[in-house]
């Protein structure tokens, strides 16, 4: 627009010739200036600036503003030949000042053309800026955006497990095992996560079984007490049952005794047993486990005595529904005196450690019942001796043969505890035996 105005002014001044310079000025600016920026403005190009700088413009691609260009493209075809005109011809001729008159008709035109390009740049340069400014908005907004979405997943996947694990290990300082840990994160907190849950599950199953084996060690302490004061077998074989019971948490408990033929072992004491079963159920010592185990004077486990082609099933467990089975002998210092047996309805697996503690309990027991068949051994044989002196004592008391009888009678009735007694002399002459003295008889 301002190389329009600056043409039309350097006709004029050629026209009135007052200084060469113009002419020189007019073809400077038409061929340098303004007709190299229209063609850069409308295909794209270099063109030079007024401090004859180089500058390089990009081809239009706004339709309207390029349609704007072409027509200002024609008119300056028009004013193009007019310049050549003005240029090339006397400023005193017809043809001169008919050059001057089309320039000056093209020029508002041009002129006009031009203020509405403008107007269509600027508003072109607006609707870019406003774009620009909307995409730097947008991206402004997608960055907080993303800001607190990293913010929240680094709360949430990396410093929420973090405390987790805090919270976590100080339930764990406070003797917490129980609870599991549930904390989603990365791989490496997951990872971490997991192998905090394992240790958790590792010290918690190590607690159990300290906790057990002190229940153990309590249970065989309390029992040990028990039985070192205890001098009924009954109440020995009670006690020993119920703890076993206590420790290994089993469905059945029984204690078995070989019967007086020596073939079958016989319930005798336990738990979880009807009471009629006491002194009748039997297992055959040549046939079943509990047999094997005394026999051989050695530990027996099944873990599913139902499907075992070693040992027949009895029908006693068949009927309670057992699966799993662990026999010890009872062993004493003269012999295996029966066996221990625990038995469950659910399968269970035996180790070293349960046969060890079942066949400790069992021996214990064995030892004791054992004592308490020796105490009351030999307190029969000191009630023996007593009677005799007691006897002896009394007989000696008299001179005379009744009261001697009838004394050594009462005393036998006594010592004995017996309901009746006699005693018969053989007649010297009819060698017949007849009553010297009785007590609890009639008098036939």
């Amino acid at each position: 627009r301002m190389l329009i105005q600056k043409i039309t002014s350097e006709v004029l001044g050629t026209q009135i010739g007052v200084n060469q310079i113009y002419r020189e000025n007019l073809d400077t600016t038409a061929h340098t200036y303004f007709e190299p920026t229209l063609h850069a403005l409308i295909e794209g190009g270099q063109t030079r600036r007024a401090d004859n700088e180089i500058v390089t413009l990009l081809p239009t691609r706004n339709p309207e503003i390029l349609a704007l260009l072409e027509a200002v493209f024609a008119n300056w075809e028009e004013m193009h030949s007019a310049i050549h005109v003005v240029l090339e011809s006397d400023p005193q001729s017809s043809a001169f000042a008919g050059a001057v008159g089309e320039v000056e008709r093209l020029s508002p035109v041009i002129l006009a053309q031009m203020d509405e390009a403008v107007r269509l740049y600027e508003a072109e340069a607006s609707r870019k800026v406003a774009l620009a400014q909307a995409i730097q908005i947008g991206f402004l907004g997608v960055a907080v955006a993303l800001l607190f979405a990293v913010l929240f997943l680094t709360e949430r996947w990396l410093l929420r497990p973090i405390d987790q694990l805090g919270g976590a290990a100080q339930r764990m300082g406070e003797g917490d095992l129980d609870t599991p840990l549930s904390i989603t994160g990365p791989g490496e907190i997951k990872r971490l996560a997991g192998s905090f849950d394992d240790m958790r599950q590792n010290l918690a199953a190590s607690r159990a079984e300290s906790e057990r084996h002190t229940q153990e060690q309590a249970g065989l302490l309390e029992l040990s007490r028990s039985l070192i004061a205890q001098l009924d077998a009954n109440i020995i074989l009670d006690q020993a049952a119920g703890t076993v019971q206590k420790i290994f948490s089993a469905d059945l408990v029984s204690l078995m005794f070989p019967d007086a033929s020596g073939d079958n072992l016989i319930l005798r004491a336990g738990r979880g047993w009807e009471g009629d079963l006491y002194g009748l159920y039997g297992a055959d010592v040549a046939a079943s486990r509990e047999g094997y185990a005394f026999r051989r004077g050695e530990p027996v486990w099944l873990e599913d005595v139902q499907a075992s082609t070693r040992f027949a099933c009895p029908l006693g467990l068949q009927e309670r529904g057992i699966q799993s089975s662990l026999t010890a002998p009872m062993n004493a210092d003269y012999g295996t005196l029966g066996t221990l047996c625990v038995h469950y309805r659910e399968p269970r697996k035996f180790d070293d450690h349960d046969v060890r503690l079942l066949s400790l309990i069992a021996n214990t027991t064995a030892q004791a019942f054992e004592h308490t068949r020796l105490y009351a051994s030999a307190q029969e044989r000191l009630e023996r001796i007593s009677a005799l002196h007691d006897i002896d004592v009394a007989i000696a008391s008299s001179l005379e043969l009744n009261e001697r009888l009838d004394t050594l009678l009462e005393k036998v009735t006594e010592r004995l505890r017996v309901d009746a007694a006699a005693v018969a002399l053989i007649d010297p002459d009819t060698h017949e035996l007849n009553y010297a003295a009785r007590r609890g008889l009639d008098g036939e």
